[in-house]
């Protein structure tokens, strides 16, 4: 066809042992061919281990790239990336990249106009040359849920170099259309999770279709492993979060529209990596709470050591008060440190520090985390102290939380003893013993242990069970 330019043929098929370096190639309209339809087609077969990348521009009419001629309900593919090209401020310009070895680009005008057309990049690159292609810090034989496009199964506890990173479908390039994949990220060491995908310590990138309204394009986090479990927000555009999870497991579920001019979207590419268990060092979970905790000095081999817990890092819904109740012998006092990176008047967050029932202080943490550490110290003056941490706004979550450090310190007591105990002075009811001295209890519906093992079972069961027929 007298249209295209270069040693290439309308309708052809351009492998890398013909051609390993391709040049730009232009797909223009003759004179002979203005006003009349034109289709035509490309398929570029690189080698096995690699992808292919392709970068158009065009004018108008309709373009299609995808990995092969495949049914659009193939279980296993994604969906072609089709799209028109004039749009009101000038051509389109998308960069797409295949799962596989091969590319399909087919071209469409109803009627052919001017000197406009077609004008594309093809690179065949091989997969190990970058990490990111084409699918981050993750196995395809590995985790990819078997029958699905692109639901993937993460153990972050094989994330050894302690931050990898998990990138939307055929990052860097445009992503595909009306696609909905699940990432569920588990750790079975049960430590927690980190996903960081916005401010300083975030070296990846979020880029999704712009909607103020996060209607078509964006992600969605819930915390645990199902979208039963609590949603931590949804986000699209170039707004980010940082979230971290109560238990051991996340789900990330990123869904897309039809897509839109410009097509200058590239998708995501999210740091993930493990968070220290939810401990609370010599404490006891009380049952049927979100966050309280109990600290009897009876129960620790030593009680003249000083221990540390930290304010919940975590999901927090608006109004909560996470209480921390701490009962000594009646010869101990308490000595509670507190540690914040900032304060600020606003209180949205508050705590609040209790001699037995006297208040002694409020101390309200800074929503902008400063660099340094700030130390509010108090001394009891008898053998119980309470300190509450108020959320009034609610949280996702707080990377750099309250820290708290008490002892238990033994005093020259020289009246009668008094007849009660730690244990006759606590909660009593309610009062659940998990065991051992850092003994805790998961993070769940009702303050319950987390049947993380069951649910994530279930849910692989059904995706590796889900067969579609093309």
């Amino acid at each position: 066809m007298d249209g295209v330019a270069s040693a290439w043929h309308c309708n052809e098929t351009v492998d890398l042992l013909a051609q390993p370096t391709l040049t730009r190639s232009l797909v223009s309209y003759a004179d002979s061919q203005q006003g009349k339809p034109l289709y035509c087609w490309f398929r570029f077969q690189a080698d096995v281990n690699q992808t292919v990348q392709v970068d158009v521009k065009c004018e108008q009419g309709y373009l299609r790239i995808s990995d092969k001629e495949v049914c659009s309900t193939d279980p296993e593919w994604l969906p072609p990336t089709t799209l028109c090209g004039r749009y009101e401020k000038g051509e389109v310009r998308v960069k797409r990249y295949t799962q596989g070895p091969s590319a399909f680009v087919e071209f469409k005008v109803d009627e052919a106009e001017g000197d406009g057309g077609y004008e594309f990049d093809v690179t065949f690159m091989d997969k190990e040359s970058d990490d990111n292609l084409p699918y981050g810090h993750l196995n395809r034989h590995d985790g990819l849920i078997r029958n699905t496009k692109c639901d993937w199964l993460i153990p972050v506890n094989r994330c050894v170099s302690g931050q990898c990173h998990v990138v939307s479908p055929l990052y860097p390039g445009i992503y595909p259309m009306n696609t909905r994949c699940r990432y569920l990220f588990t750790n079975f060491d049960e430590d927690r999770i980190e996903l960081v995908f916005a401010g300083n310590r975030f070296s990846g990138k979020f880029d999704l279709k712009r909607d103020h309204e996060c209607l078509e394009d964006y992600i969605e986090i819930h915390d645990g492993t199902s979208s039963v479990d609590p949603l931590l927000g949804r986000w699209c555009g170039q707004e980010g979060a940082h979230i971290i999870s109560s238990g051991s497991s996340l789900l990330l579920i990123f869904q897309t529209g039809p897509g839109g001019p410009p097509w200058d979207y590239s998708g995501f590419d999210i740091v993930y990596h493990d968070r220290w268990k939810n401990e609370h060092e010599g404490g006891q979970r009380v049952a049927g709470t979100l966050c309280d905790w109990e600290f009897d000095s009876s129960r620790l081999m030593r009680r003249d050591i000083q221990r540390e817990f930290h304010s919940p890092d975590h999901r927090l819904p608006p109004g909560t008060v996470c209480s921390f109740d701490f009962y000594g012998q009646y010869n101990e006092v308490i000595e509670i440190s507190l540690g914040v990176y900032g304060t600020d008047e606003t209180c949205s967050e508050k705590i609040d520090v209790y001699d037995g029932e006297k208040h002694l202080a409020t101390v309200c943490p800074s929503q902008h985390k400063k660099p340094t550490k700030q130390t509010f110290e108090y001394m009891t003056s008898g053998p119980d102290a309470r300190v509450t941490v108020t959320s009034a706004n609610g949280q996702i979550s707080d990377a750099d939380p309250t820290w708290v450090y008490y002892t238990f310190v033994e005093t020259d007591y020289t009246g009668t003893p008094p007849t009660s105990t730690p244990a006759s002075r606590r909660r009593g009811a309610g009062y659940k013993q998990v065991g051992g001295e850092s003994a805790e209890v998961r993070e769940g519906s009702g303050g319950q242990p987390r049947t993380t093992s069951i649910a994530l079972i279930s849910w692989f069961t059904i995706l590796t069970l889900s067969v579609v027929i093309c």
